[in-house]
């Protein structure tokens, strides 16, 4: 791996561990003590932090990821680090704000419910300033069945309506692809669920350890936060640890299954016989597959160049190391343009820098796709330590047990099936009950479609009932699907009723400012062609980490004369 020796910080010793489980004890019930007003002080205090290491934080990740050079990757940096860790800083200053002064978070409009009766609350955008760096794209919170608009409002920030009367320790487990993971991980228990954190870093990016204990000096001093490094060890004995009480992960469903049930002959005894060793309370973020429903539709050239280069955007969003990437796009069989998108994505791919596969055992997953489809496509170096850019297409629906199907391809491979129809309509229907019952993982889905499809009331409401009917906890329409954890005010994670025998996605939310109880998926909504492309396409990759510094300077201070130069950018071609 490219990280720089220099960014590698030494696993803590058991000893310490130990003690500082021992601290965040004797300080869980000082922390319920701990008033809104205080918190709010706390958390501006660490945003002001935040913002001095930022540039530091975004350098070390372009290090450790052997991607300096790479302007597109430095946007990704700045996306998945410092912009959704400001974003979440502020957003739960105002819902403490709120709190404090009439009891619940504001939401930006009135909770409503759809025709069929689901309860939904639409909270983005809650600004003028999200209007307009984002013109036409919204998230609604899809509140799990048998809720009433009541329920909802009873149900919300019920750590501060109604907070426990003792306080619990929580192992973080962070993540180590993207670094504002495990900052939003541990931000979520100790603010939403009202814990005190013992947050593990993965060795993956360590690196960034100690910017975390710096900007978020006020919880560590508190005793509120312990930040410790280390691997399987380390993580064994905090989890098994008798004074840790919950355990939370961002990570792969096998590392969770090892947790709950043991590896080896053992461990797949105890999953069979639904026999955990760990019966805390385990809630995770497990990855996915992330599949995409293109809708047939009147395309035009420009529009499948458009919406190739989207795809391939979304591919390539952290050198595919991210758990809500696009690896399966299914496809209407018949519709003449299929090959066409193909192609286009072909090229796209071909037209992008191929990246430093940082990530571990990415080559041997890459090695046992291509073991399984040797017609697989590739374009970049696979010189050291690259990995190409990597197509699957016309994998048979048919197949079952397919790895495309079956496996998180977490390397830079996406996969493309089709499914034949009669009709359009039945077409969404059946690719919806594909994503549902073949392909693994309830995390993220998407839908592409054009507004023109729409125009059609069968195909509009088989599109509506394709949103309703995914059991995913993040929809998106004519976007990235994993657009709503860069939000961060929307809830992120799996849909409801995951099992420790099924784990699939996992479990429970993280983001979530508004702190809404029981969400059951989030709904995201974008027109069907960006303009311009959006950030993360490889052609507007030299602005995007130029808008990515922009956002985060007015995260951190959200001055209107920022507005307009963050426009600015975004509208750059570099």
């Amino acid at each position: 791996m490219p990280t720089d020796q220099v960014l590698a910080v030494s696993p803590t010793p058991l000893d310490e561990l130990d003690r500082a489980v021992e601290v965040l004890r004797n300080h869980r019930a000082a922390w319920l003590a701990v008033s809104v007003q205080d918190r709010i002080l706390i958390l501006e205090e660490s945003i002001q932090r935040f913002g001095i290491v930022q540039d530091d934080w975004v350098r070390r990740g372009l290090t450790a990821k052997g991607a300096l050079e790479n302007s597109s990757a430095a946007g990704w940096e700045w996306f998945g680090g410092p912009v959704p860790i400001l974003r979440c800083l502020q957003g739960l200053r105002r819902a403490l704000v709120d709190i404090g002064s009439r009891g619940v978070p504001r939401l930006p409009k009135p909770i409503s419910t759809r025709p069929d009766g689901r309860v939904t609350a639409r909270i983005y955008p809650a600004s003028s300033y999200e209007r307009l760096v984002t013109p036409g794209v919204s998230a609604e919170v899809w509140m799990e069945n048998n809720q009433t608009p009541a329920d909802v409002t009873a149900t919300q920030a019920s750590e501060y309506r109604r907070p426990r009367t003792s306080g619990s320790v929580v192992l973080v487990l962070g993540a180590g692809n993207i670094s504002a993971i495990p900052v939003l991980d541990a931000l979520y228990k100790l603010f939403v669920e009202n814990q005190v954190v013992v947050l593990k870093m993965s060795p993956v990016n360590e690196y960034v350890g100690p910017l975390i204990q710096e900007s978020f000096r006020p919880l560590v001093d508190g005793g509120f936060l312990r930040i410790v490094y280390g691997a399987t060890a380390e993580g064994n004995h905090l989890a098994h640890h008798p004074g840790v009480d919950e355990l939370h992960i961002t990570g792969s469903d096998r590392t969770y299954e090892a947790i709950t049930f043991g590896t080896g002959e053992e461990g797949a005894r105890r999953k069979q016989q639904d026999d955990p060793i760990i019966t805390k309370r385990f809630t995770g973020e497990l990855g996915s597959i992330g599949p995409v429903i293109v809708v047939p539709g009147p395309w035009t050239a420009k529009e499948l160049d458009h919406q190739a280069e989207e795809l391939a955007g979304h591919i390539g969003d952290n050198a595919s190391f991210s758990c809500s990437r696009t690896r399966l796009i299914i496809t209407h069989e018949d519709w003449p343009l299929r090959p066409v998108l193909l192609d286009k994505l072909r090229r796209a791919l071909a037209e992008t820098p191929s990246r430093v596969a940082y990530y571990p055992g990415s080559h041997d997953i890459h090695a046992q796709f291509l073991a399984a489809h040797s017609n697989a496509e590739m374009w970049g170096s696979t010189d050291g330590d690259h990995l190409p850019w990597t197509l699957i297409a016309n994998v048979p629906s048919t197949q079952a047990d397919d790895i495309c199907f079956t496996t998180e391809s977490f390397c830079p491979i996406v996969a493309e099936t089709a499914v034949d129809a009669e009709s359009i309509g039945s077409f969404i229907d059946r690719a919806v009950a594909f994503a549902n019952d073949r392909v693994w993982g309830t995390l993220a889905a998407g839908l592409i479609v054009h507004p023109a499809s729409m125009n059609d009331p069968t195909i509009a409401e088989a599109v509506d009932r394709a949103i309703a009917d995914l059991r995913y906890g993040n929809v998106a329409v004519n976007t990235l699907p994993g657009i709503a954890w860069g939000m961060v005010t929307p809830p992120w994670g799996s849909f409801p009723g995951n099992t420790p025998r099924d784990i699939q996605s996992g479990t429970g939310f993280i983001g979530n400012t508004y702190m809404l109880s029981r969400p059951e998926k989030v709904v995201i909504r974008a027109p069907f062609r960006a303009r311009p492309a959006s950030m993360w396409t490889h052609s507007r990759g030299r602005a995007f980490a130029g808008v990515g510094r922009k956002v985060a300077d007015y995260e951190r201070d959200p001055r209107w004369w920022r507005i307009p130069g963050i426009i600015t950018a975004a509208m750059s071609r570099g």
